[in-house]
């Protein structure tokens, strides 16, 4: 039986099956269970998953929750056992990184055109659209499922300003591998860090090169959650960086190339400071290297720093 014909059944079936109680909390994983079965044909695996993952995507069978973070709400698709929306479905969003958030929040509220580099399933660029009606927000996630629950929580809070983009982003353009776990916990450009992997190939670009061709300007904030990938995304944003001059959050893990994402920054005239609860030291991250498996950091140019010094919410810094 072709590919295709299966696929279609496929989809039917699950078109029906979404109907019963308790399915969308089982297709999700379903469709990555099934792409790793690998005593079924590659193309029935394949087409398969996709008719789960194409179900993911059907308006008509989401369901919504709220949830409070950084002082507002922002509303999400239940899907509990996909990615970050578990901890937001059974857990609230309050010990989510607080002070990163909040100093994210404190941000968005000023900026015109914001930047979310592994958005996963929207949780900055949600609060960001809540705390900033007006701003500009491009939100890119390379998994196709994560982006597809993202495109549905983006749908599901009305806003207009969020531009979801399925691509990586990196200092080249094309395509390369990504690597994911069944459970989409954990996505990397680079396979080493994701032990068990599925691997797939996804487009990858530059922000610059996304900023050039769709006119954006203005970029005040640029948060960026890459798992390792974080120097690359450097790279192929340098002009942005110094056209805008934009304040940018970023987590490092404890193996990151500190010393060369040291000189980055150096060279725009940014100052590094590592995010502590009520707190902004200024640091270098080849002296954090090894304090901590991942942390998360703010780049400020130097411009920028006294109103960051301003940001209401009581972050000291020395």
């Amino acid at each position: 039986m072709p590919v295709a014909t299966i696929q279609l059944r496929a989809q039917l079936l699950m078109k029906y099956f979404a109907r019963l109680p308790g399915m969308p909390e089982v297709l999700g994983p379903m469709a990555h269970r099934v792409g790793r079965m690998k005593i079924l044909p590659a193309g029935l695996r394949g087409a398969i998953g996709h008719a789960c993952a194409t179900y993911l995507a059907l308006p008509g069978y989401v369901r919504s929750f709220s949830v409070a973070v950084a002082g507002t709400e922002i509303t999400m698709a239940a899907k509990p056992k996909v990615s970050l929306v578990g901890l937001a479905y059974y857990r609230g969003l309050d010990g989510f990184e607080p002070a990163t958030v909040a100093l994210f929040a404190a941000l968005a509220r000023q900026a015109r055109a914001i930047v979310d580099v592994g958005a996963n399933v929207g949780v900055f660029s949600l609060l960001a659209a809540r705390l900033q009606p007006e701003a500009r927000i491009l939100a890119f996630e390379p998994q196709p499922v994560v982006a597809m629950s993202l495109a549905r929580n983006v749908a599901l809070s009305g806003t207009r300003k969020v531009e979801v983009l399925p691509t990586a982003l990196g200092a080249t353009t094309g395509y390369t591998s990504l690597f994911t776990t069944v459970s989409d916990v954990l996505t990397s450009l680079d396979g080493a860090r994701v032990p068990d992997s599925v691997e797939l190939t996804v487009p990858i670009t530059t922000l610059d090169a996304v900023v050039r061709e769709r006119g954006v300007v203005g970029i005040d904030l640029v948060k960026i959650d890459v798992e390792g990938w974080e120097l690359p995304v450097f790279q192929g944003a340098a002009a942005t960086f110094a056209r805008d001059r934009p304040i940018v959050i970023f987590e490092a893990l404890a193996d990151a190339p500190a010393s060369a994402i040291d000189e980055f920054f150096a060279k725009l005239d940014y100052e590094i400071r590592v995010i502590e609860p009520g707190s902004l030291e200024k640091v270098t991250l080849a002296s954090t290297a090894g304090a901590a498996s991942e942390r998360n950091f703010v780049a400020v140019p130097s411009e920028r720093l006294q109103m960051l010094l301003d940001l209401p919410g009581g972050f000291r810094t020395t």
